[in-house]
């Protein structure tokens, strides 16, 4: 209804019992799921009255269950991707820095752990790959000491999961990125600080070419 055009941004929704015919659903469970929509952004809930779809641009970008539709409203699925990979850049090549510099031995140790297991399982387990590949990129950002670059990367972790499980399902693409990821690891264990940044800038750049070139926008459909 939204994603087909049926339905257009400031337009009232259907009514609670019209909604709950379409779907076989009770009118409780379509008023809790508009709820939720509400605190996702994407509708208005307005008391005695119908509600109405909200702007995509007022739709929450850190709601993976919104990601795909949101995608598709903007006129262009890559768009999701590529402000993520933007700020990404802006706080991961910074910790990675930091991690180079000053990262503790325990997290440097559990980067490398994270390493191990997506080459043991480049192969086998794409989905245990793609965890392994979350979880190095959370080990670098905790390894840099800074609580207000974590605390902005952290929203960022359930949406990153969402597009990770998709683009890891390509194995030129998971040989790509344990290549990256294998150098920045290094960068970082021997404190080459420049180094370290460079190579999580060349990640990005990696992975944004890879959705693009590889994927395309049916990736985020």
């Amino acid at each position: 209804m939204v994603t087909d055009g049926r339905l257009k941004p400031g337009e009232p929704l259907p009514s609670e019992a019209e909604l709950a015919r379409q779907w076989g659903m009770s009118r409780l469970s379509v008023r809790e799921a508009l709820q939720e929509l509400a605190r996702s952004g994407v509708v208005t809930v307005r008391h005695g009255k119908r509600g109405l779809l909200n702007d995509v641009g007022k739709w929450s970008p850190l709601d993976p269950r919104v990601l795909q539709a949101r995608g598709l409203m903007s006129g262009d699925p890559l768009d999701v991707p590529r402000q993520m990979i933007e700020a990404r850049r802006a706080i991961e090549v910074e910790t990675t820095r930091l991690a180079a510099e000053r990262g503790p031995a325990e997290d440097i140790d559990e980067v490398e752990r994270q390493l191990g297991i997506m080459r043991e399982t480049i192969d086998t387990d794409y989905a245990a790959f793609s965890q392994a590949d979350l979880e190095f990129h959370a080990a670098l950002v905790r390894a840099s000491g800074n609580v207000y670059l974590a605390s902005a990367y952290a929203p960022l972790e359930e949406v990153l999961h969402v597009v990770r499980i998709r683009t890891s399902a390509q194995a030129d693409i998971r040989r790509r990125a344990l290549e990256h990821h294998t150098r920045i690891f290094e960068a970082v264990r021997d404190g080459r600080v420049q180094d370290a940044g460079e190579a999580m800038l060349s990640h990005m750049d990696q992975t944004l070419d890879d959705v693009i070139n590889n994927l395309g926008a049916a990736a985020f459909r």
